[in-house]
């Protein structure tokens, strides 16, 4: 008897999920029971027995074998046609596919990661992703004195977290961001910042978002030129502060091949800093990759 448990304990947890993961289709008049490997827009079902192994496409309501028939002593790869017609509509190449599980499920974990920005599949990916943005563009700095309103150059690097499961419209940024020196400016400025972002549209194209900058460490260099009867004479004003500047932007994200094309509005409104009461012109374009 005491035997008997144990067996019946196994047949629980091993045998019952496994068929509770199988379920019927009809593919081409054969009815088979198969196991789901990834789910997604594109499906990758498959059917294991002892002696081999049938792995089947799924899109939509839309089911087909994938095969690699012999024919003159040479394999004719027909499941590539068949990934090909059905992953057109994404940059996924076929080139390193192979019809075994594991190659098969990285091919379509890639395609319905491309087509879906919330895609994740548990056996592969864990919930946290990266997403690395690099821009450039424009700014004024009305958190200086700049009195004549000048324009200058910014670049920068973001550093994005998402959970794309439990946080889905939310991510924290580890942020770079350097504010060149212009012909009529010898202000320039490096900084690193933490931000959190609120995604108040999101789909797998487009999304838009609310930024907030909630702590900086910034480097400043600025050499400003004093008139004194001795003369003109540079002094040299540059700092190092941290703070908590609470200061509030906008983006967006447009999806574009494996990444993001991004929009950007920064720092149009401060809590912690003073501004000069000049309007705010801080606008970046630039493109994010995933990790």
């Amino acid at each position: 008897m005491k035997s008997i448990i144990p067996t019946i304990i196994c047949f629980i947890f091993f045998v019952f999920p496994s068929l509770k993961a199988q379920e019927q289709y009809v593919v081409n008049g054969e009815s088979l029971s198969l196991n789901s490997e990834v789910k997604g827009e594109l499906e990758l079902l498959y059917y294991g027995s002892k002696r081999d192994y049938r792995y089947f496409l799924k899109k939509g309501d839309y089911i087909t074998e994938l095969k690699d028939t012999k024919k003159n002593k040479r394999y004719q790869h027909e499941y590539i046609e068949v990934l090909e017609e059905h992953t057109s509509d994404a940059p996924v190449s076929t080139e390193k596919v192979y019809l075994i599980l594991p190659s098969l499920q990285r091919f379509f974990v890639e395609y319905n990661a491309i087509k879906d920005t919330n895609f994740v599949d548990p056996k592969v990916d864990p919930n946290l992703k990266l997403r690395l943005g690099v821009y450039g563009g424009v700014t004024n700095s009305i958190y200086t004195i700049n009195v004549e309103n000048t324009k200058q150059a910014v670049a920068g690097l973001d550093l994005e977290l998402i959970d794309p499961v439990k946080l889905k419209r939310h991510s924290f940024v580890l942020g770079f961001r350097h504010t060149f020196e212009s012909d009529d400016t010898n202000y320039s400025a490096s900084q690193l910042n933490l931000n959190y972002r609120f995604k108040f549209i999101k789909s797998s194209r487009f999304e838009m978002y609310v930024n907030a900058k909630f702590a900086s460490l910034t480097f400043v260099k600025n050499e400003i030129e004093s008139i004194s009867d001795d003369g003109a004479y540079i002094v040299n004003d540059s700092a190092t502060n941290f703070g908590s500047p609470l200061s509030f932007g906008v983006g967006a994200d447009i999806r574009v091949g494996k990444g993001f094309i991004t929009l950007g509005y920064h720092d149009f409104v401060a809590l912690n800093l003073d501004s000069n009461k000049e309007t705010p012109l801080d606008f970046s374009l630039g493109y994010k990759f995933m990790l």
